[in-house]
């Protein structure tokens, strides 16, 4: 029953950064630059997905996305 909780704490830790991650980067990335529609939807699809794969990679070696034995 804890180790549950501990995969739905971590979980929800796991969206909760890329979440605020994200903003922030975008956010400060928008004050700074003026750019056009279609290189700031390009730039912002690209700053989500690093986000996404560095905290991805994090979240392997804390041992987040554990793999199942199977039997």
């Amino acid at each position: 029953m804890q180790k549950n909780v501990t995969l739905i704490v971590g979980y929800m830790a796991y969206i909760f950064s890329i979440t605020v991650t994200s903003i922030l980067v975008l956010s400060v990335l928008a004050a700074s630059f003026e750019l056009p529609d279609k290189l700031e939807l390009l730039l912002s699809v690209f700053v989500i997905f690093t986000i996404t794969f560095i905290a991805t990679g994090i979240a392997i070696k804390l041992g987040l996305f554990r793999q199942r034995k199977r039997r």
